[in-house]
Formats: C-alpha cells, structure tokens, sequence
C-alpha cells in the first residue's frame, strides 16, 4: 500500500459534489473514487441537512442527491 494515497471527504466536500462543482468532480475523477473514502459522521450530516429540509419537496430532491452521489462513491 506504499505511495497508494486515499482521501477522507469531509461533508463541505460532498455538498458541493451534490451541487456539481466541476472542480470537485474532475478530482475525483482524476484520483479514482475507489481512492475515496467518506466517514459515518459526513453521511449522517448529509441526511441531518436534508432532513431539516424547509419542504417534503426540498427534502425528496437533497435525498435524490444524496443517493446519486452515494452511488458514485460506493457508500
């Protein structure tokens, strides 16, 4: 596993991979999502903020995200 790097995404991270940030994307790209890894406490902050979404429609669309980008990253 010498020289192989892994990168832990904190939840700023993963917001602004639900909103599309290109940057965000082109790096995980870049790196390989199977070189990234996110922790229990970011999931749970993610659904937390959806959650307590102003609307059930709001709430439907931030889990929609959520699931989108839970896929890509194999959560």
């Amino acid at each position: 596993m010498m020289g192989s790097r892994r990168y832990l995404l904190d939840t700023n991270v993963l917001i602004e991979l639900i909103h599309g940030n290109r940057d965000v994307i082109n790096h995980i790209v870049a790196v390989g999502s199977d070189s990234c890894a996110v922790s229990v406490i970011s999931v749970h902050e993610l659904y937390f903020g959806a959650y307590n979404a102003p609307s059930e429609k709001y709430f439907k669309q931030e889990m929609d995200k959520i699931t989108s980008v839970s896929k890509l990253l194999l959560i």
